[in-house]
């Protein structure tokens, strides 16, 4: 087709009677977040050393330590649930 906008040529495909088949059962991901392990979060983070997080002079290098340190926090502290989910098969 040509759509007078460039040099380039477009194309069009048109399908017909697809049908898209979904697995039966889809999962979803959640953190587990509740008072024991916002607690538990609070107290890894207090008793943890910064001292790789100040102690350099590059700024990209103090970042990424801190950034290590904060998410194998948060990982430990909010385990991961997985939840499923059920669908039909969807036409299009």
């Amino acid at each position: 087709m040509i759509n007078d906008m460039s040099d380039h040529y477009a194309q069009i495909v048109i399908l017909h009677d697809i049908t898209m088949v979904n697995d039966s059962s889809h999962f979803y991901f959640t953190r587990k977040m509740n008072e024991a392990s916002l607690l538990d979060f609070n107290l890894k983070l207090s008793y943890e050393n910064w001292q790789d997080v100040i102690s350099h002079d590059d700024i990209n290098l103090s970042f990424n330590n801190y950034l290590n340190t904060y998410l194998r926090i948060l990982y430990t502290s909010f385990t991961i649930k997985k939840f499923a989910t059920h669908h039909r098969p969807r036409h299009v």
